[in-house]
């Protein structure tokens, strides 16, 4: 049985979301337990509208919050009872599997980094979403863990990426690239060329050379590498501009006199694009290099978003990701 601790607290859909996401995600992974963690009450208030097996979902009571605006370091300190906290710690003292959390995104990463603590020879875990694209997906990381990167900390990111997409997607020896200004090897700044001539001369690594930011989407590379200041730049930017093409799109549609006449399909054809490319519905970013495997979901995610993260600890857990990375620094 792979136990995935959920907290239940923190998003802007708590725990609503959470509880039914927990219970599609049981009903559709056999050998899947989740503890719930956070205000038990209201847990309990909403698992009362469902029909689940009882004995797969448990449920540890954390009165406290750590919310958005609090500051991650104080608040994993100062919140012994907050749901993120508490997770953690049963996490960690009852060694269940993995983890997933809507809440604070530093507090997550912070309480990762103390409380679950890094793999031996990870130097920096790093945030790895999955995004859609024409031509397949690709991994993004470092998408936000870490502003301020050295050379060996981009190189380890492509390692770290490589071996998630080929667990995760079943594709040996997946390409990597660069996010960059250019796609000539003297393109960047120092770090990024240094990592360029690094990741060249690197055996195990597929790596393809720079990926300019605006072909991100054209490119067909597997594994897209950078620090984590510019990796969340770039993921908030694509899920911004997809939330106004789509706007822009239908706002002009609607101008046009034929509108009244499709105005029943244009909206779910426009969000059914806007969902092919929305990493959420990978369910949330995994926090690779740490010792559990850890998935910080989107702060609004829904049910389905929260059921997606938990299949994709369960998915990771089972493969065994945690020991792959292991022998990877033996």
């Amino acid at each position: 049985m792979i136990r995935i601790v959920l907290d239940c607290m923190g998003g802007d859909n708590s725990p609503k979301a959470h509880v039914e996401g927990a219970i599609l995600a049981s009903k559709e992974n056999k050998d899947l337990y989740i503890i719930l963690v956070g205000k038990s009450k209201e847990i309990l208030r909403e698992l009362s509208k469902y029909e689940f097996d009882k004995n797969k979902i448990n449920i540890v009571d954390a009165e406290d919050i750590i919310y958005s605006y609090d500051e991650p370091v104080k608040s994993i300190r100062s919140k012994k009872r907050s749901s993120l906290v508490v997770a953690l710690n049963e996490l960690i003292d009852k060694d269940y599997d993995g983890i997933v959390s809507t809440g604070n995104s530093g507090a997550f990463l912070v309480g990762c980094l103390f409380t679950v603590g890094k793999i031996k020879g990870v130097f920096r875990p790093a945030l790895a979403p999955i995004i859609d694209r024409e031509n397949g997906r690709f991994i993004l990381l470092d998408s936000g863990a870490n502003v301020d990167c050295d050379v060996k900390n981009i190189v380890q990111f492509a390692d770290l990426g490589r071996l998630y997409y080929e667990i995760l997607f079943k594709k040996d020896n997946p390409t990597v690239k660069l996010l960059n200004i250019g796609t000539e090897k003297n393109k960047g700044n120092s770090v990024i060329r240094k990592a360029y001539d690094q990741l060249m001369n690197d055996p195990n690594i597929n790596f393809k050379g720079n990926l300019e930011a605006r072909d991100i989407f054209k490119d067909d590379t597997n594994v897209v590498v950078c620090d984590g200041f510019i990796g969340n730049i770039a993921l908030k930017i694509m899920e911004g501009t997809s939330k106004h093409i789509i706007s822009l799109a239908i706002k002009d549609i609607s101008k046009n006199f034929l509108y009244k006449i499709v105005e029943k399909i244009v909206p779910s054809f426009l969000n059914r694009v806007k969902g092919k490319y929305d990493y959420k519905k990978y369910g949330g970013a995994v926090f690779l290099g740490v010792k559990k495997v850890c998935v910080k979901s989107h702060g609004n995610s829904n049910e389905i978003t929260i059921k997606n993260s938990i299949n994709t600890a369960f998915k990771l857990v089972n493969e065994k990701i945690i020991s792959s990375i292991e022998k990877l620094y033996l």
